[in-house]
């Protein structure tokens, strides 16, 4: 059982991430703004380490409260974690941002789509690594699932903040 102040912070976290999503979840198209511009590399590599400092901390809290794990298992879980995400991930965004629309064709669908893509790879990637750790596919699949719903929420809110920052700027 979580102690109740975990439990309100997990629930404000979750609350706030969800709301983050809704507000920035529109059915229009990004529009761009006359702001700094980074390279492919460079904004791949900046999205990488805001979207996985989020994900990558919840992840650890959700699989920390589902298996037990001591704290001591819990940071190598979240080193492991960590590594194999952005492993997944640079490779994702940086292809993405090369050949995927540009900012004025995003659209709530094509950043539905590419969470989608990401979230079915990053899936079986929590599962190996779930699964490593626990010795149990249960535990693991429904880490899998906590994951992907929570993790989605926090990649929309990610994208639509960097469009914002700094949109990809035509090929």
């Amino acid at each position: 059982m979580l102690h109740p102040n975990t439990q309100q912070r997990c629930l404000l976290f979750l609350t706030l991430n969800l709301w983050l999503s809704t507000v920035s979840a529109q059915d229009n198209p990004v529009t761009v703004q006359s702001v700094p511009q980074f390279s492919y590399a460079t904004r791949a590599s900046l999205k990488t380490i805001t979207f996985q400092a989020a994900a990558n901390l919840s992840d650890t809290l959700i699989f920390s409260t589902l298996v037990g794990l001591d704290t001591t298992s819990s940071v190598a879980f979240l080193f492991a974690n960590t590594a194999s995400a952005m492993a997944v991930y640079f490779p994702y965004e940086l292809t993405w941002d090369f050949f995927g629309p540009s900012i004025e064709n995003t659209t709530t669908s094509t950043i539905a789509i590419k969470t989608g893509f990401y979230q079915a790879i990053t899936s079986a990637r929590n599962l190996a690594l779930s699964y490593s750790f626990s010795g149990s596919l249960l535990p693991s699949a429904s880490f899998v699932i906590a994951a992907m719903a929570i993790d989605s929420i926090i990649y929309v809110a990610n994208e639509y903040t960097w469009d914002i920052i700094s949109p990809r700027y035509h090929h």
